[in-house]
């Protein structure tokens, strides 16, 4: 833990991500460099969701945030 993974969108480092336990939750939260066109978001977003399943695959509740570009 404590680290951060990176993001690829069409080939390209675009964010990184950060998976956190809430309670019984946990959260996934990716900080793109650039903006997100819908498209990309959406695939970011189902992308994220899969992985944070598998980090999290007893985590009552799962969520994924997607913040702007830093």
């Amino acid at each position: 833990g404590g680290s951060r993974g990176t993001v690829l969108v069409d080939g390209f480092w675009a964010a990184t991500w950060r998976a956190d336990r809430t309670g019984g939750g946990a959260v996934l939260r990716v900080e793109p460099f650039m903006p997100l066109g819908r498209e990309q978001a959406e695939a970011v977003t189902a992308e994220a969701g899969r992985l944070l399943a598998f980090v999290a695959p007893d985590a009552g509740a799962r969520e994924v945030q997607i913040g702007g570009p830093t």
